[in-house]
């Protein structure tokens, strides 16, 4: 604490210079020119004591430096001397390192504030003081303790062996710094330093084993898909959107707000129903691995996914889609509170979990719905939601056809429901066959009055030759 004694003694030779100053021109209090001498003599020691303060690095301000020099007496300044060395020992006496000396600072302050011998100007000078006296008295020797550490890690004595089966940190436990080391060098964690290649070994032969059940199913029984290049180009971004949302959500909840159902619906609406039940069984299993092997989710994904194929296969209108996504998050509230009472679970599990997968498939249902305009349109794929769209009356060309060709209008609109009643009956696609039927006359937009149904007066094919008559008939087919 020399800078506390360097401090003191640099204010009072300032103070004393003033009177040897005046001392030596012989000036005394009843002489003419005394102000003048007096007011030299000070600045003089000011700037003493200016630089004696930089020097020192403690940070006054000129008020308080002129404060020090010129308006406390003697009492004052000795006063205020005894208690600084006062708190400054009693918080020397004391464990004073890097990491507590501010608040030994901040206590020091306090006490100055507290002080009653003492002015405010004072106390504020104080406050600046101990900031640059005040340093650690316990400091760390870093050669030395390195090298404690290091005769203690080669002491035999302090090896602790682990016996094999034994138990090494249970549920609950704290993880100690030792108890953390000791799992990873038994590659129990994943972590940067250690690379797990039989673990990676393993995920990726997982996930061949899963592609290849893909690949055999879509060769044996669908063939069409497997020839298929933007069909399998399809498949594969819905898998991998899947997959990304899925590695994104997986830390919450147990992995039961990933929206797998997601994968298994596009499947269904974009290719068909077979393969959606396939891809989400391998979906499920795939990221099961993903969320530690999650029972409740493994379980959950191969039912309520198999059933979200199902429910989504025969929607010909977004409105029904919207309903079936509050259906299956009821269906997935009730598997889950029977699988929580399978597992003994308590009531706040329960109506979590029950929030959680309900709102899942909300959100499923939702994001399919989102996704199904942006992959009909880029993959030009046409599902039975885009078929019921171009099937509207409003439809520009069919409006078209009413207004230019209203026989071949109501002819294509009768055509168009025997269509769809013969293809019910053969197991076709009925929503298909009404929308071809629909649009498989618009040909005869071209030239209307030259059809029977179109025609309200003469027949143009009264005034052309057979041949030319049968040319523009069958001309519509290409026209359309």
């Amino acid at each position: 604490m020399y800078k506390k004694d360097d401090f003191f003694k640099a204010v009072s030779s300032a103070r004393d210079s003033i009177d040897r100053y005046l001392r030596q021109l012989g000036v005394s209090t009843n002489s003419r020119d005394y102000d003048v001498y007096l007011k030299q003599a000070r600045e003089e020691a000011i700037n003493s004591l200016t630089q004696h303060v930089s020097q020192l690095n403690i940070p006054l301000s000129a008020d308080q430096i002129n404060y020090l020099v010129t308006k406390i007496s003697e009492t004052e300044l000795d006063n205020f001397e005894e208690i600084t060395r006062q708190l400054v020992s009693d918080a020397m006496s004391e464990e004073v390192t890097e990491s507590n000396l501010a608040i030994h600072i901040h206590r020091l302050q306090n006490s100055y504030q507290s002080e009653q011998g003492i002015s405010q100007e004072l106390k504020n000078i104080g406050n600046q003081l101990v900031k640059a006296i005040l340093k650690p008295n316990r400091v760390i020797d870093e050669e030395a303790t390195a090298k404690k550490q290091q005769e203690a890690y080669n002491n035999d004595a302090n090896i602790v062996k682990i016996k094999k089966e034994s138990r090494i940190i249970s549920f609950g436990d704290v993880v100690t710094e030792d108890k953390l080391q000791l799992l990873e060098e038994l590659n129990l964690l994943e972590t940067r330093s250690k690379y797990d290649y039989l673990f990676s070994i393993g995920i990726l032969a997982t996930i061949l084993f899963l592609a290849g059940l893909v690949i055999v199913f879509l060769k044996k029984y669908n063939n069409k898909i497997y020839n298929d290049r933007k069909d399998l180009l399809l498949l594969s971004l819905i898998v991998s959107i899947i997959l990304v949302l899925a590695r994104c959500l997986y830390p919450y909840y147990e992995g039961l707000v990933i929206p797998i159902f997601v994968g298994t619906m596009l499947v269904s609406i974009l290719l068909n129903m077979e393969l959606a039940v396939v891809i989400n069984c391998v979906l499920t299993v795939g990221i099961s691995i993903m969320v530690k092997g999650d029972n409740k989710f493994l379980i959950m994904g191969l039912i309520c996914g198999v059933i979200s194929a199902f429910l989504v296969t025969k929607a010909s209108q977004r409105s029904k889609l919207s309903m079936n996504g509050i259906l299956l998050g009821l269906i997935n509230v009730v598997l889950i509170t029977a699988l929580n009472f399978i597992y003994k679970s308590d009531l706040q599990t329960i109506i979590t979990d029950s929030i959680a997968v309900f709102l899942n498939g909300l959100v499923s249902m939702v994001l399919t719905i989102g996704f199904l305009p942006f992959l009909e349109s880029v993959f030009n794929i046409v599902t039975p939601l885009k078929l019921l769209e171009i099937s509207n009356p409003n439809h520009p060309l069919l409006k078209r056809l009413l207004i230019e060709a209203p026989g071949t209008y109501h002819h294509s609109l009768m055509v168009g429901n025997l269509a769809e009643i013969a293809t019910e009956d053969i197991g076709g696609n009925a929503l298909l066959s009404r929308a071809g039927a629909y649009f498989h006359d618009v040909g005869k937009l071209k030239r209307p009055d030259f059809f029977k149904e179109n025609q309200m007066n003469e027949n143009p094919h009264d005034r052309m030759t057979p041949n030319l008559s049968t040319l523009v008939i069958t001309s519509h087919a290409k026209d359309g």
